[in-house]
């Protein structure tokens, strides 16, 4: 009904990462591969000052507030497709470990064919742009680093999953803590359950259960609340469940 349009609302909007001169020019959504509480977006940012186009991965949980992983490209800049790389929407999944989107790319800058060469041939193809399954965006440490999740309500009960890869000298442990608000304090691992209790994770693997001492039941924390503190030797995740 175009006499009664909803006003819109504002999903994603610009932040100090990004220039005055750009523009947030398409959106390529994408429900995420085999969930229903994950959506993606891959927008192609003009970069007007410098007449280019790259990609980049954002994310939400209910369609309205969104956020971005990372202010870095998830699709490189290619020299041979100056004028851009445009993502279709729909993350298809090509196999049981492979996921692609269908980019349109253009050979010439985005304004010479429009303003200053209209007869050009704007050349181009289109190109499959493909990762691993579950592997968009990760939390990487070069060298070593560490980080504590918010806490994770209400969990299952089951195994701590991880999707990884390490360097061949690289390596991730997790210790599990309980969570507090108020008074701030430095909080200890739970008893058994600290980084010396892990068994470090190497090599690459999608699904890979994290062991604490031989064990990784973790039936007992089923329904209730936990921190994870993860450490990373020249190591990425790129998703964890539990």
């Amino acid at each position: 009904d175009f006499r009664h349009w909803p006003q819109p609302d504002l999903i994603l909007v610009p932040d100090s990462q990004d220039a005055p001169t750009d523009d947030y020019y398409t959106n390529c959504y994408s429900p995420y591969p085999g969930k229903t509480d994950l959506h993606l977006m891959f927008p192609a940012i003009y970069r007007r000052a410098r007449d280019t186009v790259e990609v980049q991965l954002a994310v939400s949980r209910d369609e309205r507030n969104w956020s971005w992983p990372s202010r870095t490209p998830i699709i490189p800049d290619a020299p041979e497709y100056a004028g851009g790389i445009y993502p279709g929407p729909g993350l298809i999944e090509l196999g049981a470990d492979q996921w692609g989107l269908i980019c349109p790319s253009e050979e010439s800058l985005h304004n010479v064919g429009y303003y200053f060469e209209p007869e050009l041939t704007r050349g181009g193809e289109l190109r499959w742009a493909l990762w691993q399954r579950d592997r968009l965006s990760a939390l990487k440490a070069q060298e070593h680093g560490q980080v504590t999740t918010n806490k994770l309500e209400e969990c299952s009960g089951q195994s701590l999953i991880l999707n990884y890869r390490t360097s061949p000298n690289g390596w991730i442990r997790v210790a599990l803590v309980e969570p507090t608000l108020w008074p701030p304090a430095r909080l200890d691992p739970m008893e058994g359950y600290g980084y010396d209790d892990c068994e470090p994770l190497r090599g690459d693997s999608l699904e890979t259960e994290v062991r604490w001492k031989g064990g990784a039941d973790l039936s007992f924390l089923k329904g209730k609340e936990i921190c994870l503190r993860i450490e990373l030797c020249q190591a990425e995740l790129f998703s964890l469940a539990l």
